[in-house]
């Protein structure tokens, strides 16, 4: 097996990983916000998706929550981070407000408090992977595996 194929074999074995973690990121956000109550719509709810870019020289994996409401707000923040002055970072909005749902009700409210559904599933995911290291060590493991069962000397 020449330096190339171990290399392709190598950055196979990373975006395949790499793929696998941002599956599994999406779909424990997806659970979060079951497990939080937080599907009304399921607007949000199907815009979770990851996406992994095999580059020239990068591996990239993207996890998405984008759902916008009707006004174009993009939401997911607001669960995650909380509203108003739950909100809990500088530049929330200050006091009570009025706002009018998707059934055309008046609500009045000061805000929501934080119910994270990104940072658990990433911090939850992450740790499966092990370090670098590790990750790098199993990729050369089956690379080497592989070359002992499929080329013939």
């Amino acid at each position: 097996m020449s330096l190339v194929d171990i290399a392709k074999k190598f950055h196979d074995h990373i975006f395949s990983k790499m793929s696998q973690l941002g599956n599994d990121i999406a779909t424990d956000m997806k659970a979060g916000l079951q497990a939080g109550n937080h599907i009304d719509t399921g607007a949000l709810y199907e815009s979770i998706r990851s996406e992994t870019l095999d580059g020239k020289d990068t591996i990239d994996t993207y996890i998405y929550a984008d759902a916008q409401s009707p006004d174009g707000t993009y939401y997911a923040e607001f669960i995650e981070l909380g509203s108003g002055s739950a909100h809990g970072r500088p530049g929330g909005r200050v006091g009570t407000w009025k706002y009018k749902d998707r059934f055309g009700n008046w609500h009045t409210t000061d805000g929501m408090d934080a119910d994270p559904f990104i940072e658990p599933a990433v911090d939850g995911n992450i740790g499966k992977y092990g370090s670098l290291s590790n990750l790098i060590t199993e990729a050369f493991y089956d690379v080497d595996k592989y070359k002992r069962t499929v080329i013939k000397p």
